[in-house]
């Protein structure tokens, strides 16, 4: 029987190839779960007619209004929606609605020119949230993207404020600048339900 020498070097470069490829395969199959994760969601009813079929992921915006339902332990919808300069909406359901993942709308030119409005008209800047410590009471942060009047004329000025309210309709201002943007983005059937429920 004749035995053949390996060197090391030899050995060690077949290890680390092996391992590289190993790496490289898990690396690609992982990336392909995450964007199907991504792009599809589940729905909790067998008969909806939503569905996020071919739905990708759309060009950049900036985010213009994020409003985030967060049901805490309660069985309020758990949810967040994110409309984009460009139109592109946002859905991610994570628990208590219709569609659970995430999927991307475009909203109308119309929607699109009153959410515009309503955020110019809103005074958002101004709105002054006081909460009292409620443990586990679901709460809704909305954040919205203001521009500023230019400081020159050159440049735009951005600000970007978020408001925690604990979802029981107050303060008013807040509440109603939030629901109008979520009834022109039109997701009710994403919720499962009616947005003053």
């Amino acid at each position: 029987m004749k035995t053949q020498n390996i060197s090391p070097i030899k050995s060690g470069l077949t290890t680390l190839a092996l391992i590289i490829m190993i790496a490289f395969t898990f690396n690609s199959c992982q990336k392909d779960d995450l964007t199907s994760m991504n792009n599809e969601g589940n729905q909790n009813s067998s008969n909806s007619s939503i569905s996020d079929a071919g739905a990708k992921m759309p060009s950049a915006g900036m985010a213009l209004v994020k409003i985030d339902h967060m049901a805490a332990k309660s069985m309020q919808p758990d949810y967040s929606v994110t409309v984009t300069s460009n139109g592109n909406i946002v859905f991610e359901g994570r628990r208590n609605v219709k569609f659970i993942g995430r999927t991307y709308l475009l909203a109308s030119d119309e929607s699109m020119l009153t959410i515009k409005k309503l955020i110019a008209n809103s005074n958002f800047l101004n709105i002054v949230v006081k909460n009292e410590f409620a443990m586990d009471a679901p709460q809704v942060t909305t954040t919205c993207t203001l521009k500023q009047q230019p400081s020159s004329e050159a440049t735009y000025a951005y600000t970007v404020k978020s408001l925690t309210d604990i979802n029981n309709g107050y303060p008013k201002v807040l509440y109603t600048f939030r629901t109008s943007i979520e009834k022109q983005l039109q997701i009710q059937g994403l919720i499962g339900k009616e947005l003053n429920d």
